[in-house]
This record gives C-alpha cells, structure tokens and sequence, in this order.
C-alpha cells in the first residue's frame, strides 16, 4: 500500500484542534461539544444547570450540576469552544484529514460521549488504522478492502493493578440504545452480558469490545465482564501487547471531532504481523488487510519514525519474547522492498530456536 505525507498546515491545524479537546471542558459535557444547548431550571428555590438536545426527535435534559461559579465557568468555556472546535475541524478536513463517516462516525460519537474513552477503552482495529492518518499526518493509498470495515473494536483490560476505571455503564448502555444496536450473544452463556451490538438497518455494521485473554489457551473465549461499561468483552490472545500503551488521538466526525484512544502505531503494526499469522486461512480476505496494514504501517515509522519501530519490537522482545517468532514469521510475507527496511531485517534475523512459540494456533483472532 502507498501513502502521502499530508502537507505542514494539516499538522498545525490538527494539534489546534487536539488541544482545543484536551484543554477545555468540552469532553466533559461530551455531546455538548458539538450540539444542543445549556439550561437553567429554579428547583424548590435553588437553580440547576441542565443540557438539553434531540435523541431520536426527542428532547433529553441531561443533569449537570447545581449552579456555582466553577460550572458556570466550565459552561462558557464550552460555549465559546464550541466554535472553534468546528473550524479547526473544517480546516483538517480542508487540509485533507480524513473523517469517520456514516454508523463509524455515529458510533464514535455516541461512545465518546458516553465516557467510555475517559474511563480507559482503545479503538483498535482497521478503524484504528484509520484514524492514525491525522495523529501522524499522513493518508493511506489504498484499496478499498484494506480501508473498509463492517464494524468497529474497542478494547481495554478487565484487570487493573492499580484503581478501577471510571464507571460508565448506565451512560454505554444508553448510548447503544440510542444508536439501535442490538446485542447479538455468539457465547452459549446467556448469563454473561454480549460484547457485540448490530446497529439497526441493512448494513449489519457491528460495534464490538475486546479484552486480552490472559492465562491458559484451555480457558477458552468465554467473554468476561467489563462491569464498568455495562458490557462484556471477547478475550483476544496477544492484545495485551498491542493495548498496554496509547495516546490521545482525534477523530473528526460529522463537522466535529471527539477525543479518542489509539494504540501505539509501531506496536500495532507488529500485531497485525502476529494477528497474519494467527487468523485461520478461512478468513483470506483479512489476512490479506492484516499484511496490508502492518507493512504499510511499517513502511511510513520507518521513513518518519524509525525509533518507534524500533521500540515496539524491544518491547515484545524484553515482555513476550516467543511471541516475536510469529512477527517473524509474518514479516517473512511483506513485499520484497519491505523486507529490505533495517527494522524487518533485524527481526528475519532474529533467532529463537530456543524460544519457540509455544502455544497452539487458533481459528478464532480478531482485531
């Protein structure tokens, strides 16, 4: 796959707009970032401050606060942003930065508004792939197959060695209705909640949480709980490498853009290397998109940031050592010119007779 490094101006209007999100309150009324309106009701003599918009042609107040200096500050703030937020956001789109568009796009909205990025979850997956055109300013050159996608992942870890993620699950479970996604349970244990939702209409475009599968490969995939999302996620062997580390990133939708979660770039094109050789032969298609992005992605770190690269596979090395036999062993599959970048010679050449991958193929990878 080729790509253009987009232009100086699209870098500056991205980080305006990156920090116009991270630095104001905007995230923290979400939807108010972008639509609907503040208002003050008197309640048993004492005001309150509401937020008021349309969810499915009907109106919803949500609750902000009672009135104090602090809040009415963070209101303006909101108001005033709000503006800007959607001219930074026509510019990056005027400097050719790419935007989510269509259930993507709507799904991106409602969860980020939800709080669930606030309270820890990644996008992963080709929506992820995506969505690192504007972090590192580039645009990918690419068939459709490699770039299109009937659904979008989020993932985050159910164990947590220190504190516990904001609680967020009324606010999720809300945000799925709101976008008519349904549940659909492909584990024969009811009990558990589903880690997949179908939005409502023809295209059976899928919203779906993942976590890593840590222990034994004999527990097998019985989704575990997320409690504070008010969801389940399908365990993924190998994820806990690619989600252990992220950064903010922006995703422009619908002439706004929310604050979003993305994993490490190198890490991730080393994934798609182990997801290559991981996915069963079936599934052809994404085997072909998981080789597509990792050398695509490896062949843009190397040219813009090699350390990166470099970095990522350290990593895996010094955490997970056997499992660089499978980047390995997917590397050996990237185009001939790939194969030649400093970065995937080092790992071709790397040995490990005496580290051998020890456990067994799957037929069931996803990311």
């Amino acid at each position: 796959m080729k790509y253009k490094i987009l232009s100086p101006v699209h870098a500056a209007r991205y980080a305006d707009l990156l920090q116009a999100l991270e630095h104001t309150f905007v995230e923290r009324f979400g939807i108010s970032g972008r639509k609907g309106s503040f208002v003050s009701r008197t309640v048993k003599g004492r005001p309150y401050w509401y937020f008021q918009h349309m969810v499915n042609n009907r109106q919803e107040h949500i609750f902000l606060g009672p009135d104090s200096s602090e809040l009415r500050a963070a209101i303006q703030e909101t108001k005033e942003t709000r503006d800007t937020i959607k001219q930074l956001c026509a510019a990056l789109t005027h400097a050719d930065g790419f935007v989510f568009r269509g259930e993507a796009s709507r799904a991106l909205e409602a969860l980020s508004d939800s709080g669930l990025f606030l309270a820890g979850a990644m996008l992963i997956g080709t929506n992820a792939f995506m969505a690192f055109q504007n972090a590192l300013g580039v645009h990918w050159q690419a068939s459709v197959e490699t770039t299109q996608t009937t659904d979008i992942d989020f993932a985050q870890f159910s164990r947590f060695k220190l504190g516990v993620p904001l609680d967020v699950a009324s606010a999720v479970r809300q945000s799925l209705k709101d976008l008519e996604a349904n549940p659909v349970w492909k584990s024969l244990d009811r009990k558990a909640a589903p880690w997949t939702y179908v939005m409502k209409g023809g295209s059976g475009f899928s919203i779906e949480f993942l976590t890593p599968h840590i222990g034994s490969e004999e527990k097998g995939t019985k989704p575990v709980p997320l409690p504070w999302a008010g969801v389940s996620a399908q365990p993924i062997r190998y994820m806990d490498y690619l989600i252990e580390t992220s950064f903010h990133a922006i995703a422009p939708v619908n002439n706004s853009a929310v604050l979003i979660n993305l994993p490490d770039p190198g890490r991730f094109a080393l994934h798609k290397l182990i997801v290559h050789e991981r996915r069963h032969m079936a599934n052809a298609i994404k085997k072909r998109k998981d080789l597509a992005q990792a050398g695509t992605l490896i062949s843009f770190l190397s040219e813009k940031h090699p350390e990166v690269l470099e970095t990522a596979w350290q990593d895996l090395l010094s955490k997970h050592r056997t499992w660089g036999k499978l980047v390995q062993e997917g590397a050996k599959k990237l185009p001939d010119d790939v194969k030649d970048i400093p970065i995937v010679s080092t790992i071709l050449k790397a040995n490990f007779k005496h580290t051998e991958e020890r456990n067994p193929k799957t037929t069931h990878t996803r990311s």
